[in-house]
């Protein structure tokens, strides 16, 4: 079976980036487990505070949160992993690799964060608060 995938379009008509869209894939099971490990553990020895009691949806919105509890010498790694699952989509429908200037947005690049934990978790980070 193929793994997921998630096209996202930046619709922001004041963003650097509109009009351009990104292709997220999912990453390979063994991958995406030492990713959450390592993830995890950052969490546990930040001060996040995460409701492991909390139902999944929110336990998910809580985790990406707690992700800036992690010191950054652990997150550069886990955060250039996850930008590792997107790839530019091109208008005669392909895609390739990201290139320097094809995201010009920071909040570009926290959208597409987004979109790769949720591809991940299968929840909406904004439906988990």
């Amino acid at each position: 079976m193929a793994r997921r995938t998630t096209l996202v379009t930046i619709d922001d008509k004041d963003s650097r980036d509109h009009g351009k869209s990104y292709l997220i894939t999912e990453m390979a099971a063994e991958q995406a487990e030492w990713w959450a490990f390592r993830a995890l553990q950052g969490i546990l020895g930040g001060d996040a505070e995460v409701n492991f009691n909390a139902p999944l949806a929110q336990l998910a919105a809580q985790s990406f949160k707690a992700m800036a509890s992690i010191p950054w010498n652990m997150a550069k790694p886990l955060m250039e992993e996850m930008m590792g699952c997107v790839k530019m989509s091109l208008p005669s429908n392909g895609s390739r690799e990201l290139l320097d200037g094809d995201i010009e947005e920071v909040s570009t690049r926290l959208r597409l964060r987004q979109a790769v934990f949720e591809l991940h978790t299968g929840f909406s980070l904004r439906g988990g608060e």
